[in-house]
């Protein structure tokens, strides 16, 4: 059985609190990074491998958020009227 936590108030977001003997067991640090996706009803979250270039990380972060990003699932007031700016680039 894994860890029970809450979602909890931080900032202006939301977060989990991880508790500090779950993390030194699985080696996470403060500075870990991971994906999270809503699947029938769990909450999935893996961890990233560290890349030590942070403008990968940044590209990588960027293709994840919208690997499922289709024109069909998209908010329809995103796609309204020509492109502006750099959206072409």
């Amino acid at each position: 059985m894994g860890v029970i936590t809450r979602l909890k108030k931080s900032g202006n977001s939301q977060a989990f609190h991880v508790p500090k003997a779950f993390a030194a067991a699985h080696n996470l640090d403060i500075s870990a990074r991971f994906s999270m996706e809503y699947k029938a009803g769990k909450i999935i979250i893996e961890a990233l491998p560290e890349v030590a270039d942070d403008a990968h990380n940044e590209s990588a972060m960027v293709e994840m958020m919208l690997a499922d990003f289709t024109p069909e699932n998209a908010n329809k007031d995103l796609l309204r009227g020509p492109a502006r700016g750099k959206e072409l680039v």
